[in-house]
């Protein structure tokens, strides 16, 4: 068996780099399928499913990242590989060590490979693919798993369409070829002697997809459709030619449902079931998982399809009746009750629908077949428009969104300046500083610009973004800054890079650029405790932007002209209308502003959306403790700006730090009580695994990981260690 990390157009979709993969399916001489997956979409809970035939829960999400030798351990869980080493068969492993602590003791032969290190894209398929011509060509193996991890890291760094996924494919395709090179002179050789020895199955399939952006972990469908194939020299004696491509009668394609898709789609945990038919060993106790009859079909062994069914039928009963065992007198009941004139009425309504069916098809009613055909075609294409539709509306939709926010931020912006220009003339007190307005307006416009340039670069023509032409144009922009935004657009990777920079610029040499020292009033810079808060702010932003993803980083500019200017709104009020801002109130808007920028660096409450390329920053090893403190600060890292800066902005209440953390801890402890009461009454519900218990995760994390530690442990510490050194000076 060879797992790649890969969703079913990686493996046999048009634009494959399986080359070799291809040219067998093409040949009829390889079977494939697509392997829908069930959520969550991780490596641990699909290898639990591949091997035990089950459906994993979200707890197994959590132990994909923190796991260990004991609490990710299959040692109590019936699945194949315990039934084929109870076989007196062994089994080698090269790959992902997490197999390894799934089943300790299972494999005779190991060397696995850690799969948390997402920038090794290269080392770690290596390190598998040298064991294919040194130990696959040893006689003393029953079965042999290789689990590659390149392709899982190059869609965490890249995505689906990274420069590096395509040659990846080749890479992986090369290894298969080598795999089924050796399987095939072994079996030739094992046949010369054994004239009825038996083939070797070669099972490639992936234990998941990935999304758009390269992540994996919730129901898409890119994340839930793996590939599946199943080769072996022996399907060479008798290849079955797969089906041309014309289009067939909508009537056949409703018939067959699962090859709308053009492979048959069948469920993961049908991998089980199946290999324990093929080679005869006991299906597992808790399977939930059905035969691949297509394979049995195409050898027109109906002995076979026969026996593997009732096997399937019975593991599956049992079960049944363990779980519910009413269920057997539920199912004798109508048999009981059957009577001569129940069943003469039930075979004449099953006579009726016969001749009914007959009559459809028959010459005579070729008129409504050919009606039935052509409205399930017009449906066909109407829903293709609908959806074609539906992308632009979205694609639409966001971009006016974007917009909208920016326009009413600039609005926003603009009157603040009003209030505090007005008050100027007023009081006479000094001259309108319109060069530094004019700054902060322009800098503003300049974000704005990356966000629309960012949108807009999807219109091309001869491969240029048509927005281009019109930025040289652009009368905002200086001539030099055109040259620093055009480079700075057309390297986007760079982004990071620019906005740390800056903001190294607009800390230390604020009075230079007059972006941030006009924000900010003397008198709070005269506070200690505020000025040491701020310097702890500043110190952090570069650490967060480093750990988040590069089109991110501009984002924290935007973040601190927006703090800068709810400090400033605040001292206005507080010095001049003598009014002052309730400390619940500062709680609520600090506690929202980091929900939103949650969801603005591009996350949502999908497992998916978890990012872990930049979770091994400065890592040279694996512990848990510290990958997982990284993950966190790397996804939370906008929320957790906000945080640091609601300490800063609530330092000047020295006494209202409880009241500020009182809040916090009621607008949290809430959410999860209301998460939690509706988690229990919809537990039943359609939805309870692909949304309901993802974002109850998101909550728990939200509760203990950024209230009680982030806020409530660390920063009370911190305040209070500042609120004690202003007393001491």
């Amino acid at each position: 068996m060879t797992n790649n990390e890969a969703y079913s157009d990686f493996l046999i979709g048009k634009d494959s780099g399986f080359k070799f993969v291809n040219s067998h399916i093409e040949q009829g001489t390889a079977y494939p399928f697509t392997a829908k997956a069930t959520a969550p979409t991780v490596t641990l809970p699909r290898i639990k499913a591949l091997t035990t035939g089950t459906i994993p829960s979200f707890l197994d999400a959590i132990l994909n990242i923190a796991e260990s030798d004991t609490t990710s351990s299959l040692d109590n869980h019936d699945n194949w590989l315990y039934q084929f080493k109870q076989q007196n068969k062994t089994i080698h492993f090269f790959g992902d060590d997490t197999w390894m602590r799934l089943f300790p003791g299972l494999f005779d032969k190991t060397d696995g490979t850690t799969s948390f290190f997402v920038s090794d894209t290269t080392e770690v398929d290596l390190n598998v693919t040298r064991h294919i011509k040194t130990d696959l060509v040893e006689p003393d193996w029953d079965a042999v798993i290789f689990h590659y991890l390149g392709l899982d890291h190059i869609g965490h760094l890249g995505g689906p369409q990274s420069p590096l996924m395509k040659p990846k494919q080749v890479e992986m395709d090369q290894a298969i070829e080598s795999i089924y090179t050796i399987v095939a002179e072994q079996d030739a050789k094992r046949m010369q002697e054994q004239g009825n020895a038996k083939g070797t199955l070669l099972v490639v399939c992936g234990d998941h997809g990935m999304n758009e952006k390269g992540n994996h972990g919730g129901s898409s469908i890119g994340e839930t459709s793996a590939g599946l194939v199943f080769m072996s020299p022996r399907f060479e004696s008798r290849p079955t030619k797969k089906q041309q491509q014309q289009q067939q009668p909508f009537s056949a394609l409703l018939a067959h449902r699962q090859h709308v898709l053009e492979f048959p789609v069948i469920d993961q945990i049908d991998i089980v079931p199946t290999l324990a038919t093929l080679f005869s060993f006991p299906i597992p106790k808790n399977n939930l998982g059905k035969v691949i009859l297509d394979l049995y079909a195409r050898k027109q062994d109906f002995t076979s399809i026969l026996n593997s069914v009732l096997l399937n039928a019975s593991q599956l009963g049992q079960l049944l009746s363990k779980i519910a065992p009413d269920i057997a007198g539920y199912l004798e009941a109508p048999s009981a009750h059957v009577n001569d004139a129940t069943l003469a009425s039930g075979q004449s309504y099953a006579r009726a629908i016969s001749l009914h069916e007959q009559y459809l098809i028959s010459k005579d009613g070729a008129a409504a077949k050919q009606a039935i055909e052509l409205y399930y075609h017009m449906l066909l294409v109407r829903t293709a428009i609908a959806w074609s539709h539906n992308q632009l509306s979205d694609l639409i939709l966001s971009y006016t969104g974007v917009q909208w926010h920016l326009m009413g931020f600039a609005l926003f912006t603009t009157v603040m300046f009003g209030i505090k220009t007005l008050h100027k003339l007023s009081s006479h007190s000094s001259v309108i500083d319109v060069n530094s307005t004019a700054k902060i307006i322009q800098n503003l416009v300049r974000a704005a610009m990356l966000v629309i340039l960012k949108t807009a670069a999807a219109d091309t023509i001869d491969g240029v973004p048509e927005v281009y032409a019109s930025l040289l144009d652009w009368e905002l922009v200086q001539p030099l800054d055109q040259v620093a935004l055009g480079k700075l657009i057309y390297n986007y990777g760079g982004a990071g890079l620019f906005v740390l920079g800056g903001l190294f610029h607009v800390t230390k040499r604020a009075h230079l650029l007059e972006l941030t020292a006009p924000l900010i009033d003397p008198r709070i810079l005269d506070n200690k405790r505020t000025l040491m808060l701020q310097m702890l702010l500043y110190l952090v932003t570069p650490l967060l932007i480093l750990l988040t993803r590069p089109e991110n980083a501009v984002l924290f500019v935007l973040f601190h002209v927006q703090f800068e200017l709810l400090t400033r709104f605040h001292t206005y009020l507080h010095e001049n209308c003598k009014h002052s801002v309730p400390t619940w109130l500062i709680g609520v808007v600090i506690a929202c502003l980091s929900h939103a920028s949650f969801f603005l660096t591009g996350h949502s409450n999908s497992i998916a959306s978890v990012d872990l390329s930049n979770a091994y920053v400065g890592v040279e090893e694996y512990d848990t403790t510290l990958i997982g403190l990284l993950t966190f600060c790397s996804n939370w890292s906008g929320s957790i700006w906000w945080s640091i800066a609601g300490w800063t902005f609530i330092s000047s209440h020295e006494n209202k730090w409880f009241s500020y953390v009182l809040t916090h801890a009621i607008l949290f402890s809430v959410a999860m009580a209301t998460l939690s009461i509706s988690v229990t009454v919809l537990r039943e519900h359609l939805f309870i695994w692909t949304v309901f218990s993802p974002k109850y995760l998101y909550q728990i994390a939200w509760n203990v990981l950024f209230h009680w530690i982030l806020q409530v442990c660390i920063g009370s510490i911190i305040t209070q260690t500042v609120f004690c050194v202003q007393r001491t000076n």
